[in-house]
């Protein structure tokens, strides 16, 4: 602008961008990334931290997992039994915590109409008194 008469000048806008105005590019375009697109990078890393943090008990054979069915079943006992299923996300559900009221030699019964498939079941924990 000519200080004069407050009129545009040309060759002062163009001064400017030539010799003052520093173009950052890219940079500046970082700090614009939208909010939904950081927050599935966050729940992605999540995600994966709780797929590598995840403590899985190793599978137990049948013939164990039955006698601990039995002893839970005999003594009352609360346990806790980990599927052999994952879900969509390939991990593991949570370990369903019950007393055992029934069993015989391909299920268990939980209560409430739950059966549960011995050949689904990935171990099983006695989860009171008990030591595993």
């Amino acid at each position: 602008m000519n200080n004069k008469n407050n009129q545009y000048d040309p060759q002062v806008v163009q001064n400017f961008f030539d010799n003052v105005y520093i173009d950052r590019g890219m940079i500046k375009w970082q700090g614009f990334f939208l909010s939904d697109h950081t927050v599935a990078i966050k729940r992605k890393r999540n995600d994966n931290k709780i797929f590598y943090e995840q403590k899985i008990p190793p599978r137990m054979k049948r013939g164990e997992i039955r006698l601990k069915v039995a002893r839970a079943y005999e003594e009352q006992l609360l346990v806790e039994i980990q599927l052999n299923e994952c879900n969509r996300d390939l991990l593991f559900e949570n370990a369903i915590k019950s007393r055992i009221k029934g069993f015989n030699e391909d299920s268990v019964y939980l209560g409430d109409g739950k059966f549960v498939s011995i050949s689904m079941m990935r171990s099983i924990r006695l989860a009171n008194n008990g030591k595993g």
